[in-house]
């Protein structure tokens, strides 16, 4: 369950929270969790009561500023936070990002994290990326993910993407080219740390299947499988507008 104005995560019946929830804020692309529940609210909403009636001026109008907050907080958990049993999230938020070949086809389309849209296409979701010719090239989903990396004020986060379940590729005369769901593992990615960091990637299985331009199935060469595996995932610097 969530609501745009007032994001909440957790289960409910209308305008009461059952259970625990997650009252999300979202602030330079880090997510602050404030967790929400039944004796949680009460005990905010007796407080701010007490404050009300020890107040000399009772009119809500005329409350200080830290009570005018405290009291419309609690108003606005019980009236928006549960609309409904439904449980969504509304991060990440995303956008769909259209790049171009140079003769004007599109070169690929995709969802990208809407935070960092403006310097930064990092992928999320539904992918796809076709040849100048305007043929399919390959197509899947997205997850995005940090590893760690040495800054000059500290350790900070570096982005990447990288391929989960079923993806395929797809010759340039259109014929397909390989066919599979990737196993996702870890391998050691190089950073500016000395020790670097394990990142997510895609694994080819046995249960793939290639085919050749003529669209004949063909056991994969050591090649076939490298390439596959090498684009299972971009970096932060690849996806770089």
């Amino acid at each position: 369950m969530s609501h745009k104005l007032f994001p909440l995560m957790g289960s409910c019946k209308p305008g009461i929270p059952i259970g625990s929830m997650q009252h999300l804020r979202r602030k330079r692309g880090l997510v602050r969790i404030m967790e929400l529940n039944l004796k949680t609210v009460l005990v905010l909403l007796f407080s701010s009561i007490k404050l009300i009636i020890q107040s000399k001026k009772t009119v809500v109008g005329n409350l200080t500023t830290q009570m005018k907050i405290r009291y419309f907080y609690i108003i606005l958990v019980l009236i928006f936070g549960c609309k409904s049993a439904k449980v969504e999230s509304d991060l990440p938020k995303t956008n769909t990002k259209v790049k171009y070949h140079d003769n004007g086809v599109v070169k690929s389309i995709g969802n990208v994290e809407d935070f960092f849209a403006e310097h930064y296409s990092y992928r999320i979701g539904l992918w796809s990326e076709f040849y100048k010719n305007g043929k399919l090239k390959e197509s899947g989903n997205y997850k995005l993910d940090t590893y760690i990396q040495c800054c000059s004020s500290g350790l900070c986060d570096g982005y990447y993407s990288y391929k989960i379940g079923e993806w395929v590729y797809y010759h340039e005369n259109g014929n397909l080219k390989a066919k599979g769901v990737y196993r996702i593992g870890k391998k050691h990615k190089e950073t500016n740390c000395e020790d670097g960091d394990k990142i997510y990637f895609g694994y080819v299985t046995d249960e793939w299947k290639f085919y050749d331009k003529n669209g004949t199935e063909i056991k994969p060469t050591k090649n076939d499988i490298a390439e596959i595996e090498k684009s299972s995932f971009l970096d932060e610097w690849d996806m770089r507008d």
